[in-house]
């Protein structure tokens, strides 16, 4: 049992969606790479505003 009360396996199994998820992302963004830097940046912002509401 950790501290946030998951047990190992849940935490394993949170891993492995984590790195689904970033790995899917770098696919999203190696489809995207007409999208501007800009563009990106902005989304990123957006983001950011998002996880910290």
């Amino acid at each position: 049992m950790f501290a946030d009360g998951t047990k190992l396996n849940q935490r394993i199994f949170l891993k492995k969606q984590e790195k689904i998820s970033a790995r899917d992302d770098t696919i999203w963004l190696q489809r995207t790479k007409d999208v501007s830097k800009r563009d990106l940046l902005v989304l990123d912002s957006q983001w950011d505003v998002f996880l910290n509401l």
